[in-house]
C-alpha cells in the first residue's frame, strides 16, 4: 500500500493514510531513548524524497524519522529526550494516526 505522511502537529501527532484501505497495525520496539515501529506491506511517498525527519516536534521528544524500508516496509523511529516514548496507535478507515507522549 502507498501511504503518504499526511502532517505532524505539535501534539506528537502523526498521521499515515492510504487509498488503499486499512493498514496492518505495526510492530514496535525499543532502543535506547528510541521507539521503533515497523509498518508491513507499505510504501511512503513523500514530495521530496523517501525520508522524513522532524527534530524537537514537542517538549520531551528530540526526533521523529519516517522512512521507506526494503520488502515495501516503512519505519517510523521516535527518540525520546530521556526515556524511550510512548505510542498510542490509532487505526482510521484511510491509514493509521501514531501518538507520541514523552516516556
Amino acid at each position: 500500500m502507498v501511504l503518504t505522511l499526511c502532517y505532524l502537529n505539535c501534539t506528537g501527532r502523526l498521521i499515515l493514510e492510504t487509498a488503499d484501505g486499512e493498514l496492518a497495525a505495526p510492530t514496535t520496539t525499543v532502543s535506547g531513548n528510541g521507539l521503533i515501529a515497523e509498518i508491513p506491506n507499505a510504501v511512503l511517498t513523500l514530495p521530496d524524497g523517501n525520508e522524513f525527519q522532524q527534530f524537537d516536534p514537542v517538549e520531551g521528544i528530540v526526533l521523529i524519522k519516517v522512512i521507506n524500508l526494503p520488502n515495501e516496509r516503512v519505519q517510523v523511529a521516535i527518540t525520546g529526550a530521556d526515556a524511550p516514548p510512548n505510542l498510542d496507535i490509532d487505526a482510521m478507515a484511510t491509514g493509521l494516526a501514531l501518538i507520541a507522549t514523552p516516556g
